[in-house]
């Protein structure tokens, strides 16, 4: 209710006024910024869930570094969304990180929405490699054609 008001709670009006796009930036920008970063996220997030979901499942090797991983991953699921983009923003804001060229870019954004809902593909992607055979990557191999 307070969106549709003019000055809440001390000016009850109703307005539509508080849903205008800035007329410099454009209406249509707008929607364009946050098609793209939608995107971006989706296809950044879905390839590196997936990868990261095969490498700590079915590779061998890693050990304390595969449990390490799955610990971390766990992690988003514990902090609030705005914790993670003031994190990224405070990070990426510091003259002296390595990372300092990503500050100001649609970038950031995309990590950081990548990390904030990281964990539940993650875990499912996990879950559905753990009913899979075994064996389908063996036959796979073995049905590999040599170049």
């Amino acid at each position: 209710m307070g969106a549709f008001t003019a000055f809440y709670p001390f000016d009850m009006s109703l307005t539509l006024n508080n849903f205008r796009f800035n007329i410099g930036t454009g209406r249509i920008g707008s929607f364009f910024n946050s098609v793209n970063m939608s995107l971006l996220t989706a296809v950044i997030g879905t390839v590196f869930v997936f990868t990261f979901a095969y490498i700590t499942e079915k590779t061998e090797g890693f050990g304390i570094l595969t449990k390490i991983a799955k610990l971390l991953s766990i992690l988003p699921l514990t902090l609030p969304g705005m914790v993670i983009g003031l994190a990224y923003i405070f990070f990426f804001n510091s003259p002296t990180s390595p990372l300092n060229f990503i500050y100001d870019t649609i970038i950031i954004l995309v990590m950081a929405n990548i990390l904030r809902f990281f964990s539940v593909p993650f875990l499912t992607a996990t879950g559905a490699s753990k009913k899979l055979d075994r064996e389908f990557e063996s036959v796979s191999d073995s049905r590999s054609i040599p170049c």
